[in-house]
């Protein structure tokens, strides 16, 4: 009995995350251009700390270095 009540627990959960993600996604897209959403530089918060400078540095910069 216990079980049947967790499997169901389960799939609802399940359910309730996979219609989260389409919301999301719908939400996502309506409020953000197709541009924006797949052009990334991936990598920057890493890349604009230069730990031999102590400076932060430009995108421009990131991109010579």
């Amino acid at each position: 009995m216990i079980v049947h009540v967790a499997e169901y627990l389960a799939w609802i959960i399940s359910a309730l995350l996979g219609a989260w993600m389409v919301f999301d996604a719908v939400k996502v897209s309506r409020e953000h251009p197709e541009e924006f959403l797949t052009t990334s530089v991936e990598g920057t918060d890493e890349l604009l700390a230069s730990p031999a400078a102590g400076q932060m540095l430009s995108p421009t910069e990131e991109e010579t270095a």
